[in-house]
């Protein structure tokens, strides 16, 4: 167990624009795969075998303080973004490393000569809503100034700051070791059998309500026809976030999509609608091949007014903007 907090200032309207580029929206490995050492990259796809890592970096500062700082940032650390006087989000830092080539890649150069080129991999990335005073008044900090600067706490105030906000990562130990995941695995098979069964039901039930019947149906998004087992029943506004009475409005709470893309796109939140039925393309969208897909769904679609309410809570909730 690390007990060991870092502050990341983000507040600004660039550093605001980073953590939508490569936090909420995790970079995809292959896209800097050349541009790490190898040992460094087959790393990361150890940590992240999903092929995808949230990534963050610093600047060496004026006098190389960022660096001094950086360098004493271990592994399983939680880092904090902090910005408008509140703690917003944290992840756990699941490896460093250096690299110039990859910070221009993702952020572009930087006017003054100094890259963000002290990154960190970011695994665990959680919401939270943690004004930054109560965290300075326990951990003994002066009132009154927002988070400036990069900055490493010690492990008394690292501490009381895990504990006392509930900060600490859902692992003791970091990274997970083939013992912890065959152990996970085995504990979560039977509430994932018996949770898939639950959903195949619902889906199944509810894609043969919008498909009337019919063996084929046209996917809402790219308004191509498809078979049945091409298309999904897909919540328009996210089923975690549905009352009971939203789940059975079955009329109005989900669409056909197909598996083509459309549904991937659209769950994730790369697109949206507007009130008018306007398609709306996130900027954070990057893949070419995606983009490519994207340049060919029509760009408005008919929504009913019932409909309108949930695509509202999409485009407000999910859409990456």
């Amino acid at each position: 167990m690390v007990d060991q907090v870092a502050f990341l200032p983000c507040g600004s309207a660039e550093s605001l624009e980073h953590y939508e580029q490569t936090v909420q929206q995790p970079v995809l490995l292959s896209e800097i795969k050349g541009l790490l050492p190898a040992a460094m990259f087959d790393h990361l796809g150890a940590l992240f075998p999903g092929g995808q890592a949230a990534m963050w970096g610093v600047r060496s500062g004026a006098r190389g303080e960022n660096e001094t700082r950086w360098g004493n940032l271990r592994e399983g650390s939680i880092a904090l973004f902090a910005g408008g006087w509140k703690v917003f989000a944290s992840g756990v830092v699941a490896a460093k490393f250096r690299s110039k080539k990859v910070a221009d890649h993702l952020w572009g150069a930087n006017d003054d000569g100094q890259p963000w080129q002290f990154m960190f991999a970011l695994a665990e990335i959680r919401e939270h809503d943690l004004p930054t005073e109560t965290l300075k008044a326990a951990i003994g900090d002066k009132p009154g100034q927002p988070v400036l600067g990069f900055r490493v706490l010690d492990e008394s105030r690292s501490r009381v700051c895990l504990d006392e906000f509930g900060l600490r990562s859902e692992r003791d130990v970091w990274p997970p070791g083939p013992a912890d995941i065959d152990a996970a695995i085995r504990a979560l098979d039977k509430l994932e059998a018996d949770y898939l069964a639950r959903r195949r039901l619902e889906q199944d039930a509810l894609r043969s309500f919008l498909l009337g019947g019919r063996g084929v149906g046209r996917c809402k998004i790219c308004e191509r026809e498809y078979g049945a087992g091409f298309l999904v029943a897909a919540h328009i506004k996210m089923r975690a976030k549905c009352t009971n009475t939203e789940k059975r409005d079955f009329r109005n709470i989900a669409m056909l999509a197909c598996k083509f893309g459309c549904d991937e796109l659209y769950e994730r939140g790369y697109i949206g609608y507007s009130p008018t039925g306007d398609l709306l393309v996130s900027r954070t969208l990057r893949d070419a091949n995606a983009s490519a897909y994207v340049a060919g769904i029509p760009r408005r679609i008919v929504l009913s007014a019932e409909q309108a309410r949930y695509f509202d809570w999409h485009r407000a909730n999910t859409f990456k903007g």
